[in-house]
C-alpha cells in the first residue's frame, strides 16, 4: 500500500546534529544525502555549516516542494526536491546516506517507506531513522486520549522494539545501533493541557517554562535507529 501525503504534517526541528548522526556522518565514505521532511531544512543547515555536504549531491525528500525553504546558503548547493510519499526523480540505489527523523510515526504504512528508503540506498547505504518510543499512556494528547496518542497526527507509536526493527531486518537492512533517549519535558504540562486545554494562556506559560527547566520524561523517548543496506 502507497502512503498518502499528510494533510499537515510539521516538519520536526532540531537544534543540533544528534550525536548518532554525527558519528556516521563522519565514518561514512558518502557522495549523496537525502533528507525526508526537509521542509525549513534545520538538519541539513547545520550540516552544511560544519562542512558535511561540501561538493555532495542533496535532495530534499518532502511531500510537497512548495514546503521547502531552505537558507540561500544551502539553495547555492546540488539540490534535488522529490516527494518521500510517491518517489518520482531520485533513481533506486543512488543514495548514501538517508535521514528520516520523526517522519514513520505519521505515516499509514510504516514498511512501505522502509521499502521506498531501501529502494533509493546504494548497496551498503546508511539509514539514520529516529521515532517515538513510548513506554506508558501518560503523556497523551486531549485530542487522542482514547487511543493513547501522544500526538493527535500520529499513525504509530512504538512501545516495543520489533514492531519497527523487524519490519527494518526483514526489508533488507542490518541494524547497527539503536538506542532510546528521553525527551525533555516539564510533568505538569501533560496535566494542565488535559484540564485547560492546549491553547489556555496557563498551559502557554508552562509550556514555555519547561523549554527552561527540562525533565527527562520517563514514557517518551526519542528513538534512534541506523541501518545499513545489505546487498
Amino acid at each position: 500500500m502507497r502512503n498518502k501525503t499528510p494533510k499537515s504534517h510539521y516538519s520536526y526541528e532540531i537544534q543540533e546534529i544528534p550525536e548518532l548522526l554525527e558519528k556516521y556522518l563522519r565514518t561514512t565514505e558518502f557522495d549523496t544525502i537525502a533528507d525526508i521532511n526537509s521542509s525549513h531544512g534545520s538538519v541539513l543547515n547545520q550540516l552544511k555549516d560544519k562542512g558535511y555536504l561540501d561538493n555532495k549531491d542533496i535532495y530534499l525528500l518532502d511531500t510537497n516542494s512548495e514546503k521547502v525553504s531552505i537558507d540561500t546558503l544551502l539553495k547555492s548547493s546540488n539540490l534535488l526536491v522529490d516527494d518521500y510519499c510517491n518517489i518520482n526523480y531520485v533513481q533506486t540505489k543512488s543514495i548514501d546516506i538517508v535521514i528520516c527523523n520523526q517522519v514513520i510515526e505519521h505515516l499509514d504504512y510504516d514498511k512501505e517507506l522502509i521499502k521506498q528508503i531501501y529502494d533509493i540506498l546504494s548497496p551498503n547505504g546508511i539509514l539514520y531513522l529516529s521515532t517515538i518510543y513510548r513506554t506508558s499512556n501518560f503523556f497523551s494528547s486531549p485530542q487522542n486520549i482514547s487511543e493513547n496518542k501522544f500526538h493527535p497526527e500520529h499513525k504509530h507509536e512504538y512501545r516495543q522494539e520489533e514492531e519497527l526493527l523487524k519490519p527494518i531486518k526483514d526489508q533488507g537492512f542490518q541494524i547497527l545501533e539503536n538506542r532510546k533517549i528521553p525527551f525533555h519535558v516539564f510533568p505538569i504540562n501533560n496535566l494542565l493541557s488535559k484540564i485547560a486545554g492546549q491553547n489556555s494562556k496557563v498551559t502557554k506559560f508552562f509550556n514555555n517554562f519547561s523549554k527552561v527547566i527540562k525533565v527527562n520524561s520517563m514514557d517518551l523517548s526519542n528513538w534512534e535507529i541506523v541501518g545499513r543496506k545489505l546487498e
